[in-house]
């Protein structure tokens, strides 16, 4: 241990499983091991955790070497299965979280004519261009989703207000395929 927390090496020394390691997290022998699609082994407990408290479901990373991970692809090592099995086939009835937090820029998709972002809890510093805070609903006008490619596609019009210097946003998000995240997309405005 240094400074409290593990060093790098023992992160990696021990995430590879042989029956007895520690998990890194709690640096106990691992209970209920699971192994995530980069080789670590954790107590799927502390994984859970871990990944729950992350700053943003679009940065899921390993503790132990940050690469992408999600529950669906890690798996029990006891019973060989994936720790969350996907029911999602869908956007549609889901919120994404940014900064963990809901109404700080959460993603809405209740139905195609319903889709948000929601500021109902934004920081008190995030202000119109005429000093009022944002509205708790900013719908996506041209709403579309491209249900091969998992792609949403929509813009937003502040031109009554600008928000930020913009008067228009053009977003595109890329979902994953569990619709865990949205894993990548782009923005414009």
């Amino acid at each position: 241990l240094h400074n409290g927390s593990a060093s790098p090496f023992c992160l990696t020394r021990m995430a590879f499983w042989n029956g007895e390691d520690e998990c890194p997290i709690c640096l106990n022998q691992c209970t209920e091991p699971c192994k995530t699609k980069c080789g670590h082994v954790f107590c799927s407990r502390c994984l859970r955790l871990a990944l729950e408290h992350s700053a943003s479901y679009r940065h899921r990373r390993c503790p132990t070497c940050c690469q992408s991970v999600c529950l669906y692809s890690t798996i029990s090592l006891e019973s060989h299965a994936p720790l969350c099995v996907g029911e999602v086939a869908s956007i549609i009835g889901c919120v994404y979280l940014q900064g963990g937090a809901l109404g700080v820029a959460s993603y809405h998709f209740g139905a195609m004519d319903d889709c948000y972002i929601s500021y109902a809890a934004a920081p008190p510093d995030w202000l119109l261009s005429d000093g009022s805070r944002p509205p708790s609903r900013k719908p996506f006008g041209s709403a579309s989703y491209d249900e091969d490619s998992r792609t949403f596609r929509g813009t937003v019009d502040w031109s009554d207000n600008p928000f930020r210097g913009s008067a228009r946003w053009e977003c595109e998000m890329v979902f994953s395929k569990d619709f865990g995240a949205i894993s990548g997309g782009r923005g414009r405005g």
